[in-house]
């Protein structure tokens, strides 16, 4: 209780009744990780390609939503 330190009196942010942080829990991976979600044999196979495609990864389905 320090009754005189600023900012003491008054509200600080919004209120947020009943706070679930579980729907805001959002998975991420980096760029640099991103060949681990593929086989061995899938990366060597688009490593050695020179015909510039490249393989098209769901990092939803394995483990991130966002990249």
């Amino acid at each position: 209780m320090d009754k005189y330190h600023p900012g003491y009196i008054g509200k600080v942010g919004m209120r947020h009744y009943h706070l679930k942080r579980n729907p805001y829990y959002c998975p991420t991976i980096n760029l640099d990780k991103l060949w681990s979600l593929v086989s061995q044999a899938t990366y060597e196979k688009y490593r050695d390609s020179t015909d510039g495609k490249a393989p098209v990864i769901d990092c939803l389905r394995k483990v991130s939503r966002y990249v």
